[in-house]
């Protein structure tokens, strides 16, 4: 650039295109005015600067390249517009030389340099000066390009030429990964099924495909540690080291399932610095080793320099690390080919010593034991039955096998079975135990204990049914007679208990009566009247009569319960006895209605006993008896007792005529044992005859008593 303040910070007086030398004539003001209009519109930012430096011209391009608008730098001086503050002395002296001597400091030539914007940014411009005469007068003209749009392209350019070189050389090194990878795959399948030669063409691949490598290793994950199970390189002399999985990169890839990167080993906090250190590795590239659905491992390229894997080798080496995953699947799935063989092998002969064993155990069992078939077309026929079940069901093994299990059930038991089965085939159930009938073939009937379960084929289907049967009949019999003599001790406990708790309530009463009275007679006996002596002896005979009818009854009652109950009927006359019960019930005085020479046939003794204890619950419960009515029916005699009480309770009806039985109602009123009716019905009983109990249709009882007629003689 060329040109200079005039005076540095002062003000400057815009100057004509002209100058002051004269006035321009019409033809040079003509073309003046025409290259202004000309450059006005040019393209390119146009400036002109007059012979002290002020700006003479400056065009709209120029105000959209710099910032300053035509009107605001007219006038004034370049330097404080375009030429930033460095280079201000240059074109100060450049312009003193050009106004001395005429020589510009900047040709015609294109230079590139840095003009100032107006908001104090730099911005790269092509500048092209040339200088022009008019009337006499020196002037400079300049053209500015923008470079900014040219050198974007020229980076953009470089950029694209950087990308390109960089896809070239990523391009050479993933051909060359792939390539290793592919002779990789051809020396794992020319392993076969040598694990070890796998691991190793892997490890030796690795190192080959990676070109900063200078190690590799193969880490198998065993309990916790992995062990460095193949190694090549630089790794060489640590084949063997186990290394704790947790806290190491190997550890993460595997847990992560993603290829790791690490740079540097001494910085970064997720590896084992020490033991890089020791093994002399700087950077590591690590991916993990898939088998199946199990992370099993890591393959591991390594690096004495810092920074010599990037993003990119990770995934590379993960690709290789699938020819290693492959190759051992191979390896792994001919070895368990093998296992498996040997395992079948071995589980077929297993199989033949079960069925022999079976065999042995279904033959010499001595329980009986059965084949079912489940086939649709024969089920239930039984495949096989041993000598147990021969001997159990009386047909021989050669009838059995030509029947079914439906053949040897009960009837009425084989819809049972057949659910049950269903149950098993369906398999609801693995195995039933159940307790049924069998027909033995003398006709008769066998309870057997028949435990079950059906027998499947390796897909789970039903093949056949195996049964054992047990002959339980015998045992049962001995559990149902145990079980009668249980209930037979439990009844009799049951009535000691009773009969502990009546008695102790019953022999109280008359007890204490009698001891009260006794004993006031002995202590008082001259005191007393003749009267009050006579009640007490009264009292004592009625205490002592209580208890010789409890006694008498307890005493009944042990004999019936003994089996030792029994009677020898004789001809008894119904009235005689009738008049005898009466009078030993005090103040029992109901209608009599007694043919005179009716008689009946039971043993002397029991009728009247029967009688007063009729006659002394009637006067117990229902305020004494109010008729007795005797008659026959055909060859039975009926005496019937009949009273006008509250009648028996219906609730109470059914256990009138049960030992120990009262009813709630009467029990904390009325004193008694609960023995009188149930001894009445007992004695009649034996007389062959009966007992029975109806309410009367006026409220009250009727108790009626049936026994042979006596024949007549």
């Amino acid at each position: 650039m060329v040109g200079a303040d005039v005076q540095e910070g002062s003000a400057v007086v815009p100057r004509t295109a002209a100058g002051p030398g004269r006035a321009l004539a019409g033809t040079e003001r003509a073309e003046l005015e025409a290259l202004r209009q000309a450059l006005a519109c040019a393209p390119d930012a146009f400036v002109s600067i007059d012979d002290d430096g002020s700006l003479t011209d400056w065009n709209q391009a120029a105000a959209d390249l710099l910032g300053w608008e035509r009107t605001e730098v007219l006038g004034l001086p370049m330097t404080q517009v375009v030429v930033p503050p460095e280079l201000r002395g240059a074109h100060r002296a450049g312009l003193a030389r050009y106004r001395a001597t005429g020589e510009r400091t900047v040709s015609g030539r294109p230079v590139e340099v840095e003009a100032l914007h107006r908001d104090g940014t730099r911005v790269p411009v092509e500048i092209t000066v040339w200088p022009t005469w008019v009337a006499g007068e020196r002037r400079c003209h300049a053209f500015l390009r923008d470079l900014r749009p040219r050198r974007a392209a020229e980076q953009a350019l470089a950029r694209s030429e950087e990308l390109a070189r960089a896809e070239q050389e990523r391009t050479r090194r993933r051909s060359r990964v792939l390539l290793t990878t592919v002779q990789v795959q051809q020396a794992v399948a020319a392993a076969g099924t040598d694990r070890a030669a796998v691991l190793q063409a892997v490890a030796d691949g690795a190192v080959a495909a990676f070109e900063a490598a200078d190690g590799a290793v193969v880490e198998l994950l065993e309990t916790g540690q992995l062990r460095y199970a193949a190694t090549a390189g630089a790794l060489v002399a640590h084949a063997g080291l186990r290394l704790p999985a947790a806290g190491s990169l190997s550890g993460t890839a595997i847990e992560q399932g993603l290829p790791v990167l690490c740079e540097d080993t001494a910085t970064d906090p997720r590896v084992d610095a020490e033991a890089c250190e020791r093994i002399g590795v700087r950077a590591t590239c690590t991916a993990p080793l898939v088998s199946g659905t199990r992370t099993v491992g890591v393959l591991k390229v390594s690096s004495g320099t810092t920074g010599a894997f990037t993003a990119e080798d990770a995934q590379l080496l993960q690709l290789l690390a699938g020819s290693l995953a492959a190759g051992l699947r191979h390896a792994d799935d001919a070895a368990r080919n093998a296992t498996l063989l040997a395992e079948c092998t071995a589980a077929l002969e297993a199989l033949e010593m079960s069925e022999q064993r079976f065999r042995m155990m279904f033959d010499g069992s001595p329980l009986g034991m059965v084949l079912t078939s489940l086939d649709a077309a024969d089920a239930g026929d039984l495949l096989q039955a041993n000598a147990a079940m021969a001997e159990i069901t009386g047909h021989s093994p050669q009838r059995l096998s030509r029947m079914g299990l439906r053949d040897l059930q009960h009837p009425w038991d084989a819809a049972d079975s057949a659910e049950l089965t269903a149950r098993l085939v369906a398999g609801e159930l693995d195995t039933a135990t159940t307790e049924t009938r069998f027909v033995h073939a003398d006709g008769r009937t066998l309870w057997v204990r028949l435990r079950s379960a059906v027998v499947r084929d390796e897909h789970g289907a039903p093949l056949y049914l195996v049964a054992q049967v047990e002959d339980v009949t015998q045992r049962l019999a001995e559990q149902a007679q145990l079980a009668e003599r249980n209930r037979e001790l439990e009844a009799a406990n049951q009535l000691k208990l009773d009969l502990i708790g009546m008695l102790g309530h019953e022999i109280a009463n008359p007890l204490a009566s009698i001891q009260g009275y006794s004993e006031l007679a002995v202590q008082c006996w001259d005191q007393l009247e003749e009267a009050d002596r006579r009640s007490s002896a009264e009292a004592v005979h009625r205490g002592a009569q209580r208890l010789d009818t409890i006694l008498r009854e307890v005493l009944t009652m042990v004999s019936v319960d003994a089996g030792q109950l029994s009677a020898t009927p004789e001809r008894v006359r119904v009235r005689a006895v009738v008049e005898a019960a009466l009078a030993s019930v005090p103040g029992a005085a109901p209608g009599v209605h007694c043919p005179p020479g009716l008689a009946a046939s039971v043993q002397p003794g029991h009728l009247e006993q029967v009688l007063v204890n009729l006659l002394s619950n009637a006067a117990k419960y229902g305020g004494g008896a109010t008729a007795v009515r005797a008659g026959t029916v055909g060859d039975r005699v009926l005496v019937s007792v009949e009273d006008a009480g509250p009648g028996v309770p219906e609730e109470f009806r059914d256990r009138l005529f049960e030992r120990l039985a009262r009813a709630d109602a009467t029990a904390g009123t009325v004193r008694g044992t609960g023995l009188g009716l149930y001894i009445v019905r007992e004695l009649l009983r034996a007389n062959g005859g009966d007992v029975r109990h109806a309410p009367r249709p006026d409220g009250g009882s009727v108790f009626t008593v049936e026994l042979p007629a006596a024949p007549l003689g």
